[in-house]
């Protein structure tokens, strides 16, 4: 700060003495002489107000700083279940330059590939291989189960064995959770929010399904009956679960979709489906559910209202992706034949394409559907309409959403990350 705003009297500079006495008088002599000579006397603004108003400077940036920090670490906090010490720990593990993709998985038996924030996972008969965006392997867990499955979030992953007794839960630093069920487990599901639910056999009932909240403490049990369990769905809010049963009489098949409270024995909500097998659900963005079923699907709302459905028309389902609140189905009626459904927020169609050649996969981003053939991958826009064709690898079968402008596509044995700007 200059000294601009220190004016001196007259700007006289007042003669230093070694006496006290000397110096008061000279003091007293001067004010005379100056008052005498009729000049007006100027107010000095001391350091004392200038060193408030710095002052106050400091700890308005420092409250300002302390609360950016604040927020900010109250935001990291939100980005796992385990809080920042979780997320701290998985950042660290993704660190590390690598050889970049594409990258050969040493199991050669890939049966699915997912995106958790930037890492890729390969998950295959015997374990599950996890790569950070410069294609090193930060972890490599060897699960043993003979019919494994997965459900994978944002930061953890949930893998079970269908028909046996085991599950655990892990990021891609440590194993955070293991356990051994009482009886065979049918299926499971996780919530970004760390809760997730485990359905098994249980005698005298249709299943039996434990609730576990993020730090794995069991919150609730329900037993189901009914008819045959075919897919859970652990609710975005973490206090709801649906699930869908289907029964079977001579040939006929009824899929009741029921939601329940976590504190309730009863459901809160319930519809039915006659004639079909719903054989999977998920919970759209905007609160909806969408159901795949056999030979249709469907958009429900949360109070389990139908709010449209789309038959499949004689095709079957081949795959299907969803991102956000929209879907991508592909239907297919021979090895030659298939047809990508585009389907809106509402679950009405939205627009379709038929193909005359083998389709492996189809993956939904934003306003684009991907379309993975057999050395090349289609962009389509919501139309259906081709904007762009990329090369990638021979024998593609899976595609997994990689962050803006990238996808990853991944064989039985490799995968490459590919440019879709």
């Amino acid at each position: 700060m200059s000294d601009k705003g220190k004016v001196k009297a007259n700007n006289r500079r007042r003669p230093a003495h070694s006496a006290a006495g000397k110096s008061t008088a000279t003091r007293a002599n001067s004010d005379t002489s100056a008052n005498s000579a009729g000049q007006s006397l100027t107010v000095i603004k001391g350091k004392k107000e200038r060193n408030k108003r710095i002052a106050f400077i400091r700890a308005v940036v420092s409250t300002v700083i302390i609360i950016a920090v604040i927020i900010t670490l109250l935001f990291l906090n939100t980005k796992s279940p385990g809080g920042l010490v979780e997320w701290s720990r998985m950042m660290w593990a993704s660190m590390g330059g690598g050889n970049g993709y594409p990258i050969t998985e040493p199991d050669r038996g890939i049966k699915s590939v997912y995106m958790q924030g930037n890492n890729v996972l390969t998950f295959t008969d015997t374990s599950l291989a996890i790569y950070n965006k410069n294609g090193k392997q930060v972890r490599s867990i060897l699960h043993g189960y003979n019919s494994p499955a997965i459900c994978v979030t944002q930061t953890r992953t949930l893998i079970y064995d269908r028909g046996a007794s085991v599950f655990r839960v892990d990021n891609n630093y440590e194993t955070l959770f293991e356990k051994k069920t009482d009886n065979s487990i049918i299926t499971a599901d996780m919530a970004e929010n760390g809760t997730f639910a485990i359905a098994t056999t249980i005698s005298g009932y249709s299943a039996e399904i434990k609730i576990y909240n993020k730090n794995f403490i069991e919150k609730s049990t329900r037993n189901i009956s009914g008819g045959d369990v075919t897919s859970l769905c652990v609710c975005k809010d973490g206090k709801h679960i649906v699930v869908v049963t289907v029964t079977a009489s001579g040939g006929y098949y009824r899929s009741t979709i029921s939601k329940y409270d976590l504190n309730s024995d009863s459901p809160v909500a319930e519809t039915t489906y006659d004639g079909v097998v719903i054989l999977s659900i998920e919970q759209l963005t905007n609160g909806n559910f969408l159901l795949i079923g056999d030979s249709l699907c469907a958009v429900i709302n949360d109070k389990l209202v139908k709010q449209s459905e789309l038959s499949y028309n004689g095709e079957q389902l081949a795959d299907y992706d969803v991102y956000g609140s929209q879907a991508a189905l592909l239907l297919g009626s021979s090895t030659l034949n298939y047809t990508v459904v585009n389907i809106a927020p509402d679950g009405k169609e939205k627009s379709r394409k038929l193909y005359d050649t083998e389709i492996a996969s189809v993956l939904k981003q934003e306003n684009t559907t991907y379309v993975l053939k057999s050395e090349s991958i289609d962009s389509l826009d919501e139309s259906c309409n081709v904007v762009k064709t990329y090369e990638c690898m021979s024998g593609g079968t899976y595609l997994a959403g990689s962050g803006k402008d990238t996808i990853t596509v991944a064989s039985v044995s490799s995968v490459n990350i590919i440019s879709v700007k």
